[in-house]
């Protein structure tokens, strides 16, 4: 019944699902695939999806940059400016600050999307109990 719900979900809203299953941190990518492999997706959403993750995995990107600099400082290699420490740790608390929100936003609209889909089940079983067996 939920991968009925879930299947129904992605031919309605392929794109955003996909695109918040994505920014999910903590699922893989290789088992969003997987999964999403065997449901009705279309093509189209589910490269935009991967696409719209760009910016989000730049922003990963840039803290282990940040981070490497950082270590790279305290181990004594370089040696950098106070403005220099201070724009790594900016960048890196405005990051944090942005994944987060984009985290928070996507755990919303997931179950806003689980609850209109639930009610969208339970009036399909209603209907179907309501017309009479031929």
């Amino acid at each position: 019944e939920k991968l009925q719900a879930l299947d129904l979900a992605l031919e309605k809203r392929g794109f955003r699902i996909m695109f918040l299953l994505r920014i999910n941190p903590i699922m893989p990518y290789s088992l969003i695939n997987y999964g999403l492999s065997t449901m009705k997706v279309n093509l189209k959403n589910f490269f935009l999806a991967f696409a719209g993750t760009l910016p989000i995995e730049a922003g990963y990107i840039y803290m282990c940059a940040c981070i490497g600099s950082i270590t790279e400082a305290a181990s004594g290699e370089h040696q950098y400016g106070f403005w220099t420490y201070f724009a790594i740790g900016m960048g890196l608390v405005l990051c944090a600050i942005l994944i987060y929100y984009i985290i928070k936003v996507a755990k919303k609209e997931m179950r806003i999307i689980r609850e209109q889909e639930g009610r969208q089940i339970e009036l399909e079983d209603s209907k179907a109990m309501e017309e009479p067996e031929t």
